[in-house]
């Protein structure tokens, strides 16, 4: 997630969001806006060279989730496959852990079950605990959750699997380092099963 726009692409998108919205003279609205968003609102900030940034990264994922469910439904650039493979290849960078969540709220239950399957899926990988504790996560987001069952109980046995994880490696027992990670794997484990 890039945190940088420069002022014509800014000014490009708003205006454009204008046009959908209808609003007489957007390029004046845009300006406006721009303004209100920096000096009032704190939610942009200028960088010089004609560079804006985000404040607050909420804005920033956010803003990354809606894109790409816009590009999901409206383009032919960024399909099914490559939706999916944003899941398979981001889910262990923390930077984009949040906007997954979020777009698996926003996309609907069919889409977030592939997505999500997708993160189950690296749970043999290394860190893959990782991967099921953020697909109960974004399990948790979808609406319909009804619709996708099945990949419920999926995860659930992947979560009981968790509550008795341990490293495929061996280690000397005294290391507090090691048993304090699987203490904390463990937990998370159980309290992602108590929040269903």
């Amino acid at each position: 997630i890039c945190n940088l726009i420069s002022e014509d692409r800014l000014k490009e998108i708003l205006a454009d969001e204008m046009q959908v919205l209808e609003v007489p003279q957007p390029w004046l609205v845009t300006e406006d806006l721009i303004e209100m968003l920096q000096d009032r609102d704190f939610m942009l900030a200028y960088l010089g060279d004609r560079q804006y940034a985000f404040v607050h990264r909420t804005f920033l994922e956010y803003f990354c989730a809606r894109d790409l469910k816009f590009q999901l439904e409206r383009t032919r650039t960024f399909t099914e496959s490559d939706l999916y493979r944003v899941f398979r290849e981001k889910w262990n960078q923390e930077a984009w852990q949040e906007v997954l969540r979020l777009l698996c709220g926003i996309i609907g239950a069919e889409f977030a079950e592939g997505c999500i399957s997708e993160m189950l899926d690296c749970s043999t990988e290394p860190d893959g605990h990782q991967a099921v504790l953020l697909a109960a996560q974004c399990l948790a987001e979808v609406r319909e959750i009804g619709q996708i069952r099945d990949l419920r109980a999926k995860i659930r046995v992947a979560l009981n699997e968790l509550t008795a994880f341990d490293f495929p490696y061996y280690y000397e027992p005294e290391m507090d380092e090691e048993l304090d990670a699987i203490r904390s794997i463990r937990a998370k484990a159980v309290q992602a099963i108590v929040r269903g």
